[in-house]
C-alpha cells in the first residue's frame, strides 16, 4: 500500500523553498549585517512553512474527499458530520429571515447526500464548505477542520501515534510565533537553528496525520490503496 497521500508529497516538495532560503545564510556570522540577513531568512522561512502547513492540512481534507469519490463510498457509510456539512451548507440560524431559513431547507431536499441509496461520485463534494475561514492553523481549528470530515479528537489520536512529544503544544507554539513575526513583532529574532527545529517538528506531525488519514480509510471504508487517485 502506498502510504504517501498527495498532500504529503506536495508537502515535501514544498519545503524545498525553506531549504533554498536556509541555503542563503552566513554559517560564520562576524558582522551585524550577517546577522541581519539570518534573521530575515529565519523569518521568512516560518512564514513560508506555516503556510505550506496549511495547505498541507487542507490539501489532505481534499484529498480524502477525493478519495471517498473514486472509490465510490456508498453515502450511508459516510461520517453524519461530513454528510451534515455537505447538506446544509449554510447554518439554520434563529436570526436569519424566514425566507431565507425556507431556502435553506429546501436546498437539503435537493442535496445527493440526504439519499443513502447512493454512492459517492466524481465532484460530489464541496471542498470549500470544509476549509472556508481555516487559516493561521492552530490545533482548536485543525481539530475543527479533522472533526468536520469524521476523523474526532484527532490530537488523541496523534498522540496515540507519537506521544515524544507534545504535537498539539509545538504545533501552537509555532503559530504563535509566525503570528507575532507577521504582526510585526520586530523584537523576535529567530535564528537558523530555530527553523530548522520547526522544520524536524513540523515534518513529524505531517507523517502523523498522513499516516491517521490512511488508516482512517483504510479501517473505516475497508479501503486498500487510499492513495491511488485516479479520475
Amino acid at each position: 500500500m502506498n502510504n504517501r497521500s498527495p498532500a504529503l508529497l506536495k508537502f515535501f516538495d514544498n519545503l524545498k523553498e525553506v531549504g533554498t532560503l536556509l541555503s542563503m545564510s552566513k554559517l560564520n556570522v562576524l558582522t551585524s549585517r550577517d546577522r541581519e540577513i539570518n534573521e530575515s531568512l529565519s523569518r521568512a522561512s516560518i512564514l513560508l512553512l506555516c503556510s505550506h502547513i496549511e495547505s498541507f492540512l487542507e490539501d489532505l481534507v481534499c484529498d480524502i474527499l477525493v478519495c471517498h469519490e473514486y472509490n465510490q463510498i456508498p453515502i450511508a457509510r459516510l461520517p453524519v458530520k461530513l454528510k451534515t456539512i455537505q447538506t446544509l451548507r449554510k447554518p439554520i440560524l434563529d436570526s436569519l429571515s424566514s425566507e431565507k431559513k425556507w431556502r435553506i431547507i429546501q436546498s437539503i431536499s435537493e442535496s445527493d447526500f440526504t439519499d443513502e441509496t447512493e454512492i459517492c461520485r466524481q465532484g460530489m463534494f464541496n471542498a470549500e464548505l470544509h476549509l472556508k475561514g481555516f487559516a493561521s492553523p492552530g490545533s482548536a481549528a485543525v481539530e475543527s477542520l479533522f472533526d468536520g470530515i469524521g476523523i474526532s479528537r484527532v490530537w488523541n489520536l496523534v498522540e496515540q501515534k507519537d506521544s515524544s512529544v507534545n504535537w498539539k503544544i509545538s504545533l501552537d507554539g509555532f503559530i504563535s510565533r509566525r503570528n507575532g513575526i507577521t504582526h510585526g513583532a520586530s523584537s523576535d529574532k529567530p535564528t537558523i537553528e530555530d527553523v530548522k527545529t520547526y522544520v524536524r517538528d513540523l515534518c513529524q506531525i505531517v507523517r502523523i496525520f498522513n499516516l491517521i488519514a490512511s488508516q482512517y480509510l483504510v479501517n473505516e471504508f475497508e479501503i486498500t490503496d487510499p492513495w491511488q487517485i485516479s479520475f
